[in-house]
C-alpha cells in the first residue's frame, strides 16, 4: 500500500487516511478544465534560458518533457490544434532526464537553488496547479488566503492550546512519502 511504510503503525495508518483523502480529491480532476488552465510562465526551461523564455520561443522551440510525463504533455498539447502535428505521438518534443538546477541571487549575500524545468510540463503543471486549487476550495482549503492561518495562531497565541511551526525552507522538503 505504502511503497516506503512507516515502522510506526500509528504513522503508517496516518498516512494511508492522508493518501486516501488525496486520492479522492484527486479522482475529481476536470481534464478539460485543466487544459483550459494551461500556460506558458516566463520562466526559464531545461532548454531556454531566462532571456529566451517568453512564451513565443516556448511555442516555437521544440517542447521538452520528461518520459515519465510524457503521455500527460501528450495530452494536453494534442488539444492544441496548431502544436498536434508531432506531439500526440511524442514526436514534436525533446525527451530530457529531468529539470535543471541552477543558483540565482537570494538576497546580497546567499543565492538559493531554481530548477529550470521542462517547458511540455510547466506548461502542463499550470494548469494541474489552478485545478488542485479549485479542488482544495470545494473541501474548505483556500490557498490564495491566509484569514484561516491567521486565525489559527491568534486563537493560540490568545489561549497557548495550541502552536504555529515555522517551517524554515518548508518548501525545500517534500512529505515523500505522502505524495507516493
Amino acid at each position: 500500500m505504502l511503497g516506503h511504510r512507516p515502522a510506526n503503525e500509528q504513522v503508517a495508518r496516518v498516512l494511508i487516511r492522508a493518501r486516501e483523502k488525496i486520492g479522492n480529491l484527486l479522482g475529481n480532476v476536470d481534464w478539460d478544465r485543466v487544459k483550459s488552465g494551461c500556460t506558458f510562465t516566463s520562466g526559464s526551461s531545461v532548454e531556454l534560458p531566462r532571456s529566451r523564455s517568453t512564451p513565443i520561443h516556448k511555442y516555437s522551440s521544440k517542447l521538452e518533457s520528461t518520459s515519465s510525463a510524457l503521455s500527460s504533455v501528450c495530452e494536453i498539447f494534442s488539444h492544441i490544434p496548431a502544436l498536434s502535428g508531432g506531439l500526440a505521438d511524442g514526436h514534436g518534443l525533446n525527451v530530457v532526464h529531468g529539470n535543471k538546477l541552477t543558483c540565482v541571487p537570494k538576497n546580497y549575500k546567499t543565492h538559493r537553488m531554481i530548477a529550470g524545468e521542462p517547458s511540455g510540463q510547466m506548461y502542463a503543471q499550470k494548469g494541474l496547479h489552478a485545478e488542485i486549487r479549485r479542488l482544495l476550495r470545494h473541501v474548505g482549503v483556500d490557498l490564495s488566503s491566509q484569514k484561516q492561518n491567521q486565525e489559527w495562531a491568534q486563537f493560540g497565541s490568545a489561549t497557548g492550546l495550541i502552536a504555529t511551526v515555522d517551517m524554515s525552507m518548508a518548501s525545500d522538503t517534500v512529505a515523500y512519502t505522502v505524495v507516493e
